[in-house]
């Protein structure tokens, strides 16, 4: 299954790359029809993908589900049967795309704050135990190192 992590910044990829689609609707060089069709297929086609089994081993289903929630909300927003997206079902659609890479960046800081608690606590517990040998000897030669002697 993927790390939280890694779906999170896949996710904030991914909606940041149709939020971008939208934002390039109007000004494209295709047609605003041609790529209102397009970006709706794109679209209905991940959520399609969701359901794969090669998608069932990449993520978790709480993951999938969110990713299918996301996705049908901003198709629903774009209003399916329309020929052309019009700028306020454009605006909606990206509002919801905010709001899911705003949740996805809270996620990402819970696993970021999550792992730094976890690197903290192994510094901390390395603090409290008996240095070897080998570490003395390390750390010998490296204050030899940064400080030598001066050469008479």
């Amino acid at each position: 299954m993927a790390d939280p992590e890694a779906y999170a910044l896949a996710s904030i990829d991914l909606y940041s790359r149709i939020w971008a689609e939208l934002e390039q609707l109007h000004v494209a060089a295709t047609p605003p029809e041609l790529h209102s069709q397009i970006l709706r297929l794109e679209i209905h086609l991940l959520i399609q993908a969701c359901d794969s089994w090669r998608w069932r081993g990449l993520m978790s289903a709480p993951q999938r589900h969110t990713l299918q929630q996301t996705l049908a909300n901003v198709l629903h927003r774009l209003g399916a049967s329309e020929e052309g997206i019009c700028a306020a079902a454009a605006g909606a659609a990206q509002d919801r795309l905010l709001d899911a890479v705003l949740d996805q960046y809270a996620t990402l800081q819970d696993v970021t704050a999550s792992a730094q608690i976890d690197r903290i606590a192994v510094r901390t517990s390395r603090l409290h135990t008996q240095p070897s040998a080998h570490d003395n000897a390390s750390n010998i030669v490296r204050l030899r190192w940064l400080n030598p002697r001066p050469h008479l």
